[in-house]
């Protein structure tokens, strides 16, 4: 099948899975005489893996393990099974931090409604408040115990 039928099986676009090729989580497919990308069944497969995985938010390091596992002919159940658990107490995780971010935001909020426009923009407007956010997050204190943040996201918190 092309790469039109492939993106169009799978719901997602050529550049996903062109993409996706070039990381190494597709394998080069065959190509024909036209040089027209030839893709199986099997990489149909191998692809509805990958979006599952990412669809509960796998970082792509991980799914590159569970397949390489695959690849080798050792069934990477296990490794699954062991990775629902790490995920989903990530997720618990930023549901607490998301917690938090929402009643600090609430507070900010509340307070900045109180607060007089002044003509300039300095520790009296409500701009500053973002300056003086009243506490810190979970990744401050993994920063603390030595361990670094998950992503550049949470590197920005």
């Amino acid at each position: 099948m092309l790469i039109r039928d492939l993106a169009q099986r799978t719901g997602v676009s050529p550049y996903t899975i062109r993409y996706y090729e070039s990381v190494g989580l597709l394998p080069s497919p065959q190509r024909g005489p036209n040089r027209y990308r030839q893709y199986t069944e099997a990489d149909a497969d191998r692809l509805r893996f990958i979006l599952g995985a990412r669809s509960l938010d796998y970082p792509l390091a991980e799914i590159t393990r569970l397949l390489a596992a695959r690849d080798a002919g050792s069934l990477p159940c296990e490794q699954v099974l062991n990775s629902l658990a790490v995920r989903l107490h990530e997720v618990e995780q930023r549901i607490a931090d998301l917690h938090l971010v929402r009643a600090t935001l609430e507070h900010i909020q509340q307070e900045a409604q109180t607060r007089p426009q002044p003509p300039t923009c300095d520790e009296h407007c409500v701009c500053h408040l973002l300056t003086i956010v009243p506490f810190t997050r979970q990744v401050d204190q993994r920063r603390a115990d030595g361990k670094s943040p998950r992503n550049r996201e949470e590197a920005r918190v």
